[in-house]
């Protein structure tokens, strides 16, 4: 299909997806229709160990009370990192 002759049809400041058929796109260098992909998903034996993992350091924090977060909120020696963020790579680094 010839996706730039949608462009007339639409719109040129269009951007944002129709459905899953086609993407709009407003780049540097102009308009541009691609059609819509779904991204591979692949799961292999480690990578779902490590969303497991995910999940469970989620629900974790999610079962701290406010002071819980609060410790991790309020360290001195990471300014550039949320509570939840150190929690969660903490959590990741000991249960490899």
């Amino acid at each position: 299909m010839d996706y730039a002759r949608l462009y007339p049809i639409i719109g040129f400041q269009k951007h944002g997806r129709i459905g899953h058929l086609f993407v709009f796109e407003q780049r540097s260098w102009g308009c541009r229709v691609r059609p819509h992909v779904y991204p591979y998903n692949p799961r292999y034996p480690n990578q779902q160990a490590h969303r497991a993992l995910m999940h469970n350091a989620v629900m974790y924090w999610k079962s701290f009370n406010q002071s819980t977060q609060y410790f991790y909120n309020i360290d001195p020696h990471t300014k550039h990192m949320s509570g939840y963020n150190r929690y969660i790579q903490l959590y990741i680094n000991a249960n490899k």
